[in-house]
Parts: C-alpha cells; structure tokens; sequence
C-alpha cells in the first residue's frame, strides 16, 4: 500500500528508562510564548533553529530520539520538530513512541526530511501533523510551527471546554438522580403536564393514588382524568399558562378522580416548568386526613359531653328527685284515699256521719283533691324535662354523615343551649331571637359544635366578669337570614376581649384560662369548621362590655359574592 510504513520503521529499539510524566499542567495564558521541543542529532541545526526562534518561542534542544522522548514526557511541548535521520531512534520511531502515550500523542509533530528521503506520506499516516523538507527557508519554518501552535492551543481549548461540558453533564445527571428519587419518594401525587395540560409524567404515589399506570396515563388530559366533574371549574383558570402565578393558598373541598371513577377528597397546587415548558401539579389525597378529621370533631364532642357530664347529671337529677317525692305523695294520697273509701263504706249508717266528717278532716282530703292534680302536673313536667334535656343530648352527640345535608339550624342551636345549660345557668341568663331560617346545606353537628365552644367561652367570660358579685349576666342568641347566607350572633356581658390579644384568639392551643378549665381549641376548631363551610367567623368586643361573635353559614353550601 502507498505510503505504508515498513515493519523496520516501526520496530522501536530498547532505550534507556525515561521518568514518568509529571501531573498534566494547566493550559498557560495565548499569550505567553510557545513551548518548541527540536529534536536533532546534529549540534549545528540545533544550534540554527535556536537562534531563529529565539525571543518568538520557548525552546528546549534534544540531541537524539531517547532525549527528545524524556524531554517530552518531563515538560510536554506544544509543538515538536524532530529530524527523521537520527542514530539509535529514528525519528518515526520517537513519533510511533509518542502515539502510544495518551497524553503527548495530541501533540502535533513536524517531521524535517532531507529532500531525498522517501515520501512524507507515510510520516503523515503514522500520526504526523506535518513535515518540513530540508533544506527550507525560515519564513516556512515559523509559518509551519504557527500553524502547529494554533492547531495545538485549538484542541486543548476545545478539550477544556469538553471537560466542563462533561462535569455539567455529570452534575446534571446526578441532580437528575435526586429529583427522580425525590419524585418516587414523595408520598404525594406529583403529575408533570405539558402546556396543553395533558399528563407527561406521574410519579409512583401518583400511580397508587389515581390507580393509572405512567404509560396508560400519558397523553390523557389532566382535568378530564385525574380531577372529579365538580372541582375543574376551579382547577381550570389556575392551569393556564398565562394567567397570574398561582395563589398560595389552594382551593378548598376538591376532589380527585381514582381510575374506578371513585372521587376523593384532594388538595392541589401548582408550580410552572421554566420556559413555559408546562406545569407540575402536586396532589395530596386527604382520604385520611378527613377521616381523621371527622373521628377528632367527633372525639371533641364526647369530650365535651364528658366536660358536660357532671352538669347534665344534675340536671337529670332535679326532675327525677321531685318525680319521686311526687310519687312518694301520690302513693300516701292514695291510701288515705283508700282508708276513706272503707270508712264510707262503712258509713252506711246515719249514726256514722258524724264520725265521716271527722276522718274527711283528719285525712285532709281537701286539700288532697286539691294538690294530687298538681303533683300530676308537676310529674308530667318533670318526664318532659327529662325528655328534652336525652333529645337535645342526642342531637348534639349525632355523628355526622359524611356529605353535608340540609339542617334546621335554629333547632340545632336550641339543643346546644339545653347541653350547655349547666355552664351558665348559675352565672348568666340566656335571650333567643331565633328568627325564621330556611333549611341550611351543612355538617349540622359541627355547626352546633362551633355554636357550643362559644356559648362556653361566653359563659367562662361573665362567670369571671360577676364572680364574688350578686350579678347575673346575660347571654343573647339570634338567628337570621342575610341573602344567601344565614347568620348566627352570640351575645355576652362579659369583661369583653382584651386589645392586645384579640388577633390571637383564633389560633390553636391559645388560651387565658387556668388550667383545667380551657385548651385553646375551641375557638380553633370553630373557625376550621366554619371556613370548611366557606362561612366566616368573627368578634366586637369592648372592653368591659362584652363580645358579640358572629358566625355566617351559607345556606346552599357554596361561598357567595357580596354586593357591591
């Protein structure tokens, strides 16, 4: 083949050892002065090329290939020029040397050949970047060194600029890595959409939640597959593109859609993908959450039957002791009653008339035909009593169903009032204006839960505001409907809420009680159902002279606009 190297040119003969090659160096400033190793065995060339290059180049001298190939190795040049006719190492031998190192066989080498010596092509088939013929002018000279510099200086820029490619593609993987473990980790649903809102990727808790598999999900739309019937409306103006960034604050009472088509209770919120590349929604399924959330208002309000207990009992008792004394009257009444039967029986007699009247006055029966109609009365009332204290119990205690449903309102405030009676009955006096409601779309015993914790909170404030006194206070419930909304005021005489505490009042946990008496949640928990409601709570106080709560239901349901 032309240009072939014979088997004798690339035979390298054994040399003395050369040191390992230092640590590679930093590329040097393009303008510090190039590094030219010259490799020839005649002192008078080397002697040459020195004084050309002189002030233009950096150069060290090598007087044979062995030399040239330790000089090469100790301080890589960025250029070398090497006679090919040379004892011991030819100069395509140094070059099939410096190929099999990977980091000086980048360096470009620059034959010189005798005008009679064979074609350069096989120079340039071993890895050569170029050849010089002998003898050449120096203007060729420096002209081919340049080129071989810049060619040189070329690829280690070039090789720079791959490496930092190469670290930013590693970092970008291993950052890659961490957000794919962190997606499959996350116990929340996370659903990458592209900007016409179809689904591009879905995490594992993704898969579990809605029941679709990443490939069965892809390119199906996300509000049409993943979001029940009733909550896209509000989910859809947050997905566009184009609209304002999302609030914080994601939308209440949404619901997901599992691929069974079961809908479940969600929260949802979303963050944009740069470059308008589309939006990642996050998804947490509250499935638990409000189960959770139900089994603790139900647990608060056995709580507060069992804060309630004691009260209750009393209240129980008073009608079932004056039913028993009354009993106990009806049952002496009625053997009187019966002794006077017998005695006229025994009557019969003219004679025993005399002896009747006696027994009439000394039985009393006058006054017994006039207090047994009573004590039935009375014995009735008592039953009723009983009766109306176990309804109102009941009503509160009812566990709620799972979906709202319409409720009397005023009735669910009257059996609150009746639980509660034991809180203020000594302490205040209670004022109803139920007015007339329609039936209310709600958590009815919720509703009278929110109710309770203030009524409480209430009667507490007016016990403190009159105790060591002879007052009384005075509790004022009322009803009304205001457009779509029905209004709930609660009233007291209290000593009213102080200034410096009134944006506190609110959060859990905060109380001015005494231990034992308050947690801080009540008022917590009123303001959690009623913004579940999409209602609204809030208080005017004065100092000294009370607190009026008012708590704002809608009556369908759904939050309404005010009127301008």
């Amino acid at each position: 083949m032309p240009g072939s190297l014979p088997a004798s040119d690339l035979a390298v003969p054994t040399g003395p050892d050369v040191p390992p090659r230092s640590p590679e160096r930093a590329l040097e400033a393009a303008s510090a002065r190039p590094r030219v190793l010259c490799v020839d065995d005649s002192p008078a060339i080397l002697r040459q090329v020195e004084e050309l290059l002189r002030g233009e180049y950096e150069v060290t001298l090598a007087r044979n290939g062995w030399e040239g190939l330790k000089c090469a190795k100790a301080n890589p040049p960025e250029v070398i020029l090497c006679d090919h006719e040379m004892p011991e190492l030819t100069g395509l031998q140094l070059l099939v040397l410096l190929k099999r190192d990977p980091t000086l066989r980048v360096i470009p080498f620059i034959m010189a050949t005798a005008a009679s010596q064979p074609s350069s092509a096989r120079f340039l088939d071993a890895g050569a970047h170029d050849f010089l013929p002998k003898p050449s002018s120096p203007e060729e000279l420096r002209a081919r060194l340049a080129a071989a510099v810049r060619s040189y200086r070329m690829y280690q820029q070039l090789q720079a600029k791959q490496e930092r490619l190469s670290a930013a593609l590693e970092l970008l993987e291993k950052n890659e890595a961490r957000a794919r473990a962190v997606l499959d980790s996350d116990l929340d649903a996370i659903v990458l959409l592209d900007g016409a809102g179809a689904v591009e990727e879905l995490n594992p808790a993704g898969e579990r939640i809605f029941g679709w598999g990443r490939g069965e999900i892809a390119g199906r739309p996300f509000l049409e597959t993943l979001v029940a019937p009733r909550s896209r409306r509000a989910l859809e103006g947050r997905m566009s593109l184009r609209a304002a960034p999302p609030a914080l604050e994601p939308p209440p009472d949404l619901h997901g859609l599992r691929r069974t088509g079961q809908e479940f209770p969600i929260e949802c919120n979303f963050a944009r993908l740069g470059g308008g590349a589309g939006l990642c929604a996050f998804v947490r399924d509250l499935t638990a959450s409000k189960r959770m959330q139900i089994e603790l208002h139900q647990a608060q309000k056995l709580e507060a039957v069992g804060r309630l207990a004691a009260g209750i009992a009393h209240e129980i008792n008073t009608p079932v002791q004056f039913i028993g004394d009354n009993s106990h009257f009806l049952q002496e009444a009625f053997a009187a009653y019966s002794e006077l039967l017998r005695r006229y029986r025994e009557a019969a007699r003219p004679e025993a008339l005399d002896a009747l009247r006696a027994a009439e006055e000394e039985l009393e029966l006058d006054y017994l035909a006039g207090q047994v109609p009573k004590t039935f009365t009375r014995t009735e009332e008592g039953v009723k009593r009983i009766a109306t204290i176990v309804r109102a119990m009941k009503d509160f205690a009812h566990p709620d169903c799972r979906d709202m449903v319409a409720a009397d309102l005023n009735r669910g405030v009257q059996a609150t009032l009746e639980v509660a009676r034991n809180e203020y009955k000594y302490v205040a006096d209670v004022e109803t204006d139920l007015g007339e409601l329609p039936l209310v779309t709600c958590h009815a015993g919720d509703v009278n839960q929110v109710v309770l914790n203030v009524v409480v909170n209430a009667a507490h404030a007016i016990a403190d505001a009159v105790k060591g006194t002879p007052r009384r206070g005075t509790i004022r419930v009322a009803t009304r409907r205001e457009g779509a909304d029905v209004v709930v005021t609660i009233s007291d005489t209290g000593g009213g809420i102080p200034e410096a505490i009134r944006d506190k009042v609110f959060e859990p946990f905060f109380t001015t009680k005494e231990v034992g008496r308050g947690t801080g949640q009540g008022l917590a928990i009123a303001r959690a159902v009623v913004t579940r409601h999409r209602g609204s709570i809030g208080f005017e106080s004065e100092p000294g002279q009370g607190t009026t709560f008012t708590i704002r239901i809608p009556i369908d349901g759904a939050p309404h606009e005010e009127a301008p």
